[in-house]
């Protein structure tokens, strides 16, 4: 689980390991980095745009999916502001990791990120997928567009069907926290991947990446949003750019009560057949 404590020593750790980074050459190719090893580092030549990556490809893709969201709550930070916090979690259930480099740039001091596709013979492929960005509050690198949050009316036909309000897209760092499903092939054990630095990121096999209620970013405003019934979704690589095994399967819903101050989940609402069938959802 991310706590604030982790990632105030998981930012130390990032400052002895990357921050160095900052003001020296980049490291080269094979540079073990203690804790684990890069591979090759990306070829910026080398890369192809993502349409061109999947008409191609044949590797262990990954697979993101989302959680239903959790730990649901309201904050009034003032007497006119009402939030609905909650904990998120995206995990892999592809067939191999998503692993995510960074390339710094010195002359425009920009990160470009590669997403690194693996072959069953230990080849691999890069491709472009954005950039990392410093996040001030979180203190440390994030993907960029990673993520995004919404909250939807629901209709008499249990269909989300109005959005009342949403996020930004969301900057994530992408870490091994929390185990989802290990009895996946190809499951490891023990974390894999667990900085937040420019240099590797990612998510191994049926492990999930949490971001915890109280976090920022981890938040929806209500403005005056009427008391009923709503659905929270979630959804991970929103705009298609990481390469994966299916993209039509990242969103997680969870249904909720909203009452003044009070939020509770409930059970989805039971679609009545005809009126789905007649507003096109099933």
């Amino acid at each position: 689980m991310r706590d604030r404590s982790w990632l105030a020593t998981r930012f130390l750790v990032w400052a002895l390991l990357v921050g160095a980074s900052c003001f020296a050459p980049a490291p080269a190719r094979g540079h073990d980095i203690p804790g684990f090893t890069v591979r090759a580092a990306p070829d910026l030549t080398a890369y192809d745009e993502p349409e061109s990556v999947r008409a191609v490809v044949a590797g262990l893709l990954p697979d993101l999916r989302t959680l239903p969201p959790w730990n649901l709550s309201i904050e009034r930070p003032s007497a006119d502001t009402r939030l609905l916090r909650f904990a998120n979690t995206v995990w892999n259930s592809g067939a191999g990791p998503i692993e995510l480099y960074g390339v710094h740039d010195v002359s425009t001091l920009q990160t470009t990120v590669a997403q690194r596709v693996f072959h069953a013979d230990g080849s691999f492929l890069d491709h472009k997928v954005g950039s990392f960005v410093w996040h001030p509050e979180h203190d440390h690198w994030h993907v960029g567009d990673f993520a995004t949050y919404a909250l939807w009316t629901v209709a008499d036909d249990g269909a989300s069907v109005l959005r009342t309000t949403s996020s930004d897209k969301l900057s994530y760092c992408l870490i091994d926290t929390d185990i989802v499903a290990p009895e996946l092939s190809g499951f490891p054990a023990g974390r894999v991947y667990i900085g937040c630095g420019r240099l590797r990121q990612g998510l191994s096999i049926g492990w999930g990446d949490t971001y915890e209620a109280d976090l920022p970013g981890q938040e929806l405003d209500l403005g005056g949003l009427a008391d009923g019934q709503y659905a929270l979704v979630s959804t991970a690589n929103p705009r298609g750019h990481l390469i994966e095994t299916d993209v039509s399967n990242n969103t997680g819903i969870t249904y909720l009560e909203l009452r003044g101050d009070q939020v509770w989940a409930i059970p989805p609402p039971a679609p009545s057949l005809a009126l789905c069938r007649s507003a096109g959802w099933c």
